[in-house]
């Protein structure tokens, strides 16, 4: 009786398809869940000078993505107060520290038709008997999510439009690799938080989790002194 030979080559080229997805999906999923790190960690997927996020081009929003950020934009009361914690490294490479900074904080939203939101913020830390300003723009232009630029300059690489939580990164490009801000935002009742994870030239630099509750306290005035700045 003769025996066929198996061809072993056709498994092989239906398994290695799914083989190569999975790898990519792990790689997506690795650059979507950032978290506090320590000083100087690399970037995740930083490999060979290269950042995998590369691979997330930039899209439209979808028509049920982009009625998502224009209802939680819109439904933001006004005036908000909280309070921040910023965790920035100091220090060299070989010794790093991690200094900790606690603030209060005050906030105006302002949303216009289109959804565009402006978050205006100050923070007053009483440890270091300091005050400062920020200022975030969120654009709906275009069919895209942008931030603090209306332009194609602001475009970000989206990782998650849902109702309780939007989250994207962005890259500022420099003379090395520039910044990478992994922005979350999470919505609540009567409560929201605006967290930014920052990478410079590929090693974790600082991140900031500002926690907001719904205040009516007025407009906010302007600080003598006051520095703003935009992240």
């Amino acid at each position: 009786m003769k025996i066929k030979d198996r061809d072993l080559s056709q498994p092989l080229l239906k398994i290695v398809p799914l083989l190569v997805a999975a790898y990519i999906i792990i790689s997506i999923v690795s650059i979507c869940t950032p978290y506090a790190q320590d000083c100087y960690a690399p970037f995740p997927n930083y490999i060979d000078g290269k950042l995998s996020f590369f691979r997330i081009k930039v899209r439209d929003l979808t028509k049920t993505e982009k009625e998502i950020l224009i209802k939680n934009f819109k439904s933001l009361p006004r005036s908000w107060a909280g309070e921040a914690i910023e965790e920035k490294c100091t220090g060299s490479v070989e010794s790093p520290s991690k200094e900790r900074i606690l603030y209060s904080i005050k906030a105006e939203i302002e949303t216009d038709y289109f959804g565009n939101l402006k978050l205006n913020t100050v923070f007053d830390s009483k440890d270091n008997n300091t005050v400062h300003s920020e200022k975030i723009n969120l654009y709906l232009a275009d069919n895209k999510l942008r931030f603090n630029d209306d332009s194609g300059y602001g475009d970000v690489k989206l990782l998650e439009v849902t109702n309780s939580k939007i989250r994207f990164l962005k890259r500022y490009s420099g003379a090395t690799l520039g910044r990478v801000y992994f922005v979350t935002l999470s919505f609540g009742d009567n409560s929201f938080s605006f967290e930014t994870i920052v990478y410079v030239g590929g090693k974790f630099s600082f991140q900031i989790n500002r926690n907001f509750t719904e205040k009516k306290y007025g407009f906010l005035k302007k600080i003598p002194g006051d520095i703003s700045h935009k992240i």
